[in-house]
């Protein structure tokens, strides 16, 4: 992972940037894939980084170009509505149906917001719903899992807004002409 973000963003303030994304996410994939969990204690300080990062991250798309001495506060912007649609649109699940998500996944798709910001947090989530479903439906055919065992979403989620991170950009123009 480490070598493909040195590949893509070169030395520099966007490859230590998505070093200490990749490591969150790598984190966070990996807890809750072993102990269906997503913690807290990596959640929220990643929030913040993923804040104090929208106001140099280059790649974070902007809603607006609205800029205060120098300070791109359209970043800023981008990133806390993206923030604000990841968690709106995990809780839908946690809402409707109790015990289809949990809590963590719907604090990781705030924090994945924050990250890619909005339009791109869209992407992210998409790429998530449709990888964990495809994944889901493969492991119930198989009959490795049950319909009543749960299967942890954060995994999808993380690795999704890694590609978003990576890629997003060059997928929203694809898809929006």
């Amino acid at each position: 992972m480490f070598a493909l973000l040195y590949w893509k963003f070169g030395l520099g303030l966007e490859l230590g940037i998505s070093l200490i994304y990749a490591c969150l996410l790598i984190i966070i994939f990996i807890i809750d894939l072993e102990n269906q969990l997503v913690l807290d204690i990596v959640i929220y300080p990643g929030m913040l980084l993923a804040l104090a990062f929208s106001f140099l991250w280059p790649g974070l798309e902007s809603i607006t170009s609205l800029e205060v001495g120098g300070i791109k506060l359209g970043a800023i912007l981008s990133s806390l509505a993206g923030g604000a649609i990841g968690l709106a649109v995990m809780a839908l699940p946690l809402i409707i149906y109790r015990r289809g998500m949990g809590l963590g996944d719907v604090k990781l798709g705030a924090l994945v917001g924050l990250m890619t910001g909005y339009p791109l947090v869209l992407i992210a989530l998409l790429l998530s719903v449709i990888t964990g479903g495809l994944v889901g439906a493969i492991l119930l055919a198989f009959r490795i899992k049950k319909r009543k065992d749960p299967i942890p979403f954060a995994p999808f989620l993380a690795t999704s807004a890694m590609v978003t991170l990576l890629w997003g950009q060059a997928i929203y123009q694809w898809y929006l002409p």
